[in-house]
Order: structure tokens, then C-alpha cells, then sequence
């Protein structure tokens, strides 16, 4: 088993960081040289290097253009411009600094540019995030621009999952035991930010596997996204402080996403100030969502057999989505799942599943009975050892033991990775349930190798 605490960041509040080009970056001459006098309505137009409709950036380049009509035109005062973000109560919400018209000219243009906070927006800022620009003479709104919608990036949303802190290591350094944490973050990515906050720490107290009491955790987690050989991968810091002694200690750590951002992995995070990196532990999460995917597993070939482990306890079956099967690591394509047992009726074993929490998207439904029901645990990845029986489901499912066999094996031949490709998969969509997704497992061969 893994564990980890959770390695994390106690982020600054600035809220915006602003910058206004004066220099020959930006013309603040007279659009076209043209009278002022002239003109007979004011406006302000404004062209972003992000457009409208794509994920939230993390800092916007604007150029901004005006005219102001005579009737609005006081030469004395100053005239500037804010961005705002629609509020979720009706109220616009700043961001970045005023940036004032250049040389109080009635007519000209200039360049501008505003970062998100070094955290987060605030709750109260709308979503799909609605940004538009004000100009104002002193604190009198004079035209506002059109506006700009911006979605949320891949990384973001509410996501649950275990961590896991080493506690034991034996003499050659390699971790012997760990704790587990359950836990939950919300997420939210600019660019190529992703900050993680409001962490919670899940406690199942009655042992019927809900969750039901959430503690805030003291600790925030800010991230960087990169590419690194095909797949994103997070590279971040932070810092937790331990409420009952008061110490502080940062970490390091990296992360990969998989999914299109629907599941993370983190194989090692360190004590920041340790140069060898001696890892302190991992972390998984997947995305929450408020679909549910709903069915039963019939698995073949049990008959006569005496030998099954799978059939003898709770935990030892495995349902889980898949995002696809890119990719050596079959774990890399593995999201939320749910774990149980199985039921006899007449001599025919099956096994009901229901994986609730999850977004929409495009899925496959993997069943693996197990022979060491102890190799995952709710909420975890899928095992190490893939057991006696699998299953594979899209709209249709595998039906050739030969062909799940040789896939759950690795370094499948040409044969098996086209009757894979072939699968296609199932579409869920958000707040939806898909009912009924049965299929056929089939038990594995004994003479097949097991992982």
C-alpha cells in the first residue's frame, strides 16, 4: 500500500499584478489622426490574445482602443480602464490595476496586461468566467466593452482520492509501510497554473463506506503544467503545518495527468530542502463528477473450478473506468472505481457495480476479479496483480479470453491491439446515469502467466 500527507503551498493573496506599456510597445497617438472634435460617440474597444470561448489563461495581453465623444470629454480628469469579472451576487469582481488612458488623449489606443492572482480567483467570481473592460473617467463608468467568456482548463474541479506517507523503510531505503489519508481538493488551472485548495481529509466513521465527515486540512498545493514525453506532468510545492505541534514542513513533488485531466498520479514527493529527492510518498485522485455508470458482470468459466480466490470474500472484484487504452501502463488509463464481492445464484457467479462521481466523457468499464483482494483498496488505482478473471466493456465487449489475456498481459500482438481499437466507447454525460452497462468476464486461463 502507498500513503502520503499531502505536499502543499500556503499562497500569497496578491490579487492582481498589472502592467501598462507607455513605451513604443503601445501608440497612444490619435487613431488615424483625425479631429477630435469630430467625434460623436464614445468607445472603447478591446482585442485579448486569448480569445473568447477558449480555458482561462493565466495572464491576458490586451490592447484597448477609445474615442471619447465631446459630451464625455473632460480634459482635466483622468480616464483609465478595469477589467472585471461578472460575480456570481451580480457584482463585478477587479482584477489587475486600473490603467489610465495615455497623455489624456480623447482618442488613441495602448497595450495592457494583467495577471490572475498568484492563487486563485475568488468563489464569488462567475463560471464559465465573463470578463469585460470599463472605461471610466475617476470612478464614473463612461461605456463598458463587450464581453469575453473564458472556461475553466482540464485540471480543474473537485477531485478525491488517497494519499499515502511512508513511515517505515527498510535498510535499503525502500518504504515498507505507510499510512493512508482520503482526501479531497478543489483544483483550478490558468494556463499553465494549477493551484489546489480547500483540501479536506475524508473520515469514514461508521465503516459503511461514505466519507461522511470532511476536515479542512491547513495547506494549498500550487502546481506548474508541463509536456514531457506525450504526457502533462505537474510539478509542484507547498507546505503543511501540523495543527497539534505547529511545525511546518514544505514538499516537492511530481504529478502526471491522465484522462484529459480526469485523473492524476503522483509516483514520489520529497522534503523540498532534500537534494536527494528520498521520496516521503504518493498520491492518486480522479475527478468528481455527477454522473454514475450501473451494472452487473456475468463471469464465464467458474464452472468445476475449486480454485478461485476471487469468489471467497469482500473486496476481491474490481470495477473501474478506463479512458482508453494509450500507453504501456494500464493504470495510466484508470479513473474512478468500486470494489466488492461476488454472488452465487446456481452455480452462476456475477457481480453488481455502480462507479458514481464521475464527469461526463468517454469511458470503458474494466472488471478484474482478484486473487489478493488486498492489492487495492477503494479509491486507489487498479491493482499491481490483475487476479483470475477480467472483463472489458465500450458499447459492445471483448468476447476472446485470448484477446483479454494477451491485453491484461502487456506487449499485446497486432491481432489483440485491433480488437481493442475496434471497442468504442461509452458516452457519458454530465448529471446522467447509464444503466444497464452489463457484460461477460471471463475467468483466465490457467496456463496464462499472471502479472
Amino acid at each position: 500500500m502507498k500513503k502520503t500527507i499531502l505536499f502543499m503551498l500556503a499562497l500569497a493573496c496578491l490579487f492582481c499584478a498589472t502592467a501598462c506599456n507607455t513605451g513604443s510597445g503601445g501608440n497612444d497617438d490619435p487613431a488615424g489622426g483625425g479631429d477630435p472634435s469630430a467625434i460623436t460617440a464614445t468607445t472603447l474597444t478591446v482585442s485579448l490574445d486569448t480569445a473568447s470561448g477558449s480555458p482561462i489563461p493565466e495572464k491576458f495581453n490586451a490592447t484597448y482602443s477609445w474615442k471619447i465623444k465631446d459630451s464625455d470629454w473632460n480634459p482635466v480628469e483622468p480616464y483609465s480602464v478595469q477589467a472585471y469579472f461578472a460575480g456570481t451576487d451580480g457584482k463585478p469582481v477587479a482584477v489587475g490595476g486600473l490603467c489610465p488612458l495615455i497623455n489624456k488623449k480623447q482618442e488613441g489606443s495602448v497595450a495592457y496586461s494583467f495577471q490572475i492572482p498568484a492563487g486563485w480567483l475568488p468563489e464569488t467570481v462567475k463560471r464559465p468566467y465573463e470578463l469585460s473592460f470599463v472605461l471610466k473617467m475617476v470612478e464614473t463608468e463612461i461605456i463598458k466593452s463587450e464581453t469575453f467568456t473564458y472556461t475553466d482548463g482540464k485540471i480543474s474541479g473537485v477531485y478525491t482520492g488517497s494519499i499515502y506517507y511512508y513511515t517505515e523503510v527498510d535498510a535499503s531505503g525502500t518504504p515498507t509501510n505507510a499510512e493512508e489519508y482520503a482526501y479531497k481538493a478543489t483544483l483550478v488551472q490558468y494556463g499553465d497554473r494549477v493551484a489546489a485548495h480547500d483540501i479536506y481529509y475524508l473520515q469514514d466513521l461508521d465503516g459503511d463506506g461514505i466519507k461522511e465527515r470532511e476536515t479542512i486540512q491547513p495547506c494549498d498545493v500550487l502546481m506548474t503544467a508541463s509536456v514531457e514525453n506525450g504526457k502533462t506532468k505537474l510539478t509542484g510545492y507547498g507546505s503543511y503545518t501540523n495543527s497539534s505541534n505547529g511545525l511546518t514542513n514544505q514538499y516537492s513533488g511530481e504529478a502526471y495527468v491522465f484522462g484529459d485531466g480526469r485523473s492524476i498520479s503522483c509516483d514520489s514527493y520529497w522534503f523540498t530542502n532534500d537534494p536527494a529527492k528520498k521520496s516521503c510518498g504518493t498520491f492518486d485522485c480522479t475527478k468528481m463528477g455527477t454522473s454514475s455508470i450501473k451494472g452487473t458482470v456475468t463471469i464465464s468459466g467458474t464452472d468445476g473450478r475449486s480454485d478461485l480466490k476471487f469468489t471467497e470474500g469482500e473486496g476481491t472484484c474490481v470495477a473501474a473506468v478506463l479512458f482508453g487504452f494509450d500507453g504501456d501502463d494500464m493504470e495510466d488509463n484508470a479513473g474512478a472505481m468500486t470494489m466488492g464481492k461476488v454472488a452465487v445464484d446456481g452455480g452462476i457467479y456475477t457481480f453488481a457495480y455502480e462507479i458514481k462521481d464521475i464527469p461526463a466523457g468517454e469511458y470503458y468499464i474494466f472488471f478484474g476479479g482478484l486473487d489478493q483482494g488486498d492489492d487495492v483498496a477503494e479509491g486507489d488505482r487498479l491493482p499491481d496483480k490483475t487476479g483470475e478473471a477480467v472483463g472489458v466493456r465500450g458499447t459492445d465487449y471483448i468476447k476472446d479470453v485470448a484477446v483479454l489475456t494477451d491485453w491484461i498481459d502487456g506487449n499485446p500482438s497486432d491481432a489483440t491491439k485491433a480488437a481493442i481499437a475496434a471497442l468504442k466507447p461509452i458516452v457519458v454525460k454530465e448529471g446522467e446515469p447509464v444503466l444497464n452497462v452489463d457484460f461477460t468476464a471471463y475467468v483466465r486461463s490457467t496456463d496464462a502467466p499472471t502479472p
